[in-house]
């Protein structure tokens, strides 16, 4: 692990989506996910969306803490303390059985190898027994 690597943190944060007409099938406050990283240098969000992957860099500015600031907005904020690489060993990892969705993108990013977590409570539930981390406190 790079000094680099060391120093990076991972949030995975979890919230409402916008009212399209299939998210009302997920559970409220979970119907949408993204990744938030600190880095010596900047916060960076990483927001996978209908359209288009938002990529955005925001500078350290004194103590201001983005998890904590969306946790106080209402979202469910989890940080990843040690997420695991793919350690999949059986039946190949078929492109098409990871969907191109926020979760799916999340789970890549994080190199979590689980083609049946395919919701945001799924995944949230998952990195929560799976993943030593940290709830964001609102």
């Amino acid at each position: 692990m790079t000094p680099s690597e060391e120093n990076q943190k991972i949030w995975v944060v979890f919230c409402d989506a916008p009212r399209f007409w299939y998210v009302r099938f997920l559970k409220t406050g979970f119907r949408h996910c993204f990744i938030v990283l600190k880095t010596e240098e900047a916060w960076v969000t990483i927001d996978p969306l209908l359209t288009h992957m938002a990529v955005m860099t925001h500078p350290v500015i004194g103590g201001f803490d983005v998890p904590s600031f969306l946790a106080r907005q209402g979202m469910h904020v989890i940080r990843v303390l040690n997420p695991k690489k793919s350690t999949h060993t059986g039946w190949v990892q078929w492109p098409f059985l990871s969907l191109c969705t926020c979760v799916g993108l999340v789970k890549r990013m994080l190199g979590i190898w689980m083609p049946f977590v395919l919701t945001p409570h799924a995944l949230y539930r998952t990195l929560l027994k799976n993943f030593y981390i940290e709830k964001e406190k609102s």
